[in-house]
C-alpha cells in the first residue's frame, strides 16, 4: 500500500485505531478518578461547613443561671449549660436537613468543657464511578469537626 509517496506495511496497518483506543481508555479513566474525587472533596466540604454551623449554634448554649448568679462580674468567655449545647446541635442538625442532606448521617460527638464546644460529625459518600464500577453502594465514610467558643466583646 502507498500513502503520498511512502510505503505503509500491511503490519502498520491499524495501529493509529489501536492508539487511539488507548488513549480514550486512559482519558476514561482519568475522567472517573478526577469526578469520584471531586465529589468526595465537595461532600467533605460540605460536612465541614456543617460541623461548624452546628458548633457555632451549640456555643450559644449559654447557662444562663451561672451568668446571672456570678453577681455581675464579666469574664472572657461565657459559661455553657450542656443540655443547651445538646439542644441546639439537635435544633441545627434538623433545621439544616443534614439527616437529609448526607447519606448515614451521624454526629459522633458533642463535647463541652464550659467554655467551648467541639462538634464531630460524620457522613458516607458515595462516588458515582468507584460504586458503579465496584457494585459496591457502601461509599466512603468521611468526618469533619469544629470547635467553637462565645466570647464576650467589652466595649
Amino acid at each position: 500500500m502507498t500513502v503520498r509517496g511512502q510505503q505503509v506495511s500491511a503490519r502498520d496497518s491499524g495501529q493509529v485505531a489501536l492508539l487511539i483506543l488507548g488513549f480514550a481508555v486512559i482519558l476514561g479513566l482519568l475522567v472517573t478518578v478526577v469526578v469520584d474525587v471531586s465529589s468526595l472533596y465537595l461532600e467533605r466540604r460540605a460536612l465541614v461547613a456543617a460541623a461548624d454551623a452546628g458548633a457555632l449554634a451549640a456555643a450559644q448554649g449559654i447557662d444562663e443561671a451561672a451568668v446571672y448568679s456570678s453577681g455581675g462580674g464579666v469574664a472572657e468567655t461565657v459559661p455553657l449549660d450542656d443540655q443547651a449545647v445538646e439542644q441546639r446541635l439537635r435544633d441545627q442538625v434538623d433545621a439544616a436537613g443534614l439527616t437529609q442532606r448526607f447519606a448515614d448521617f451521624r454526629v459522633e460527638s458533642v463535647t463541652s468543657d464550659g467554655q467551648s464546644v467541639t462538634v464531630e460529625l460524620s457522613a458516607r459518600v458515595r462516588l458515582p464511578f468507584v460504586n458503579v464500577v465496584t457494585g459496591s453502594a457502601s461509599g466512603i465514610r468521611i468526618a469533619a469537626s469544629a470547635r467553637a467558643q462565645t466570647t464576650v466583646a467589652t466595649p
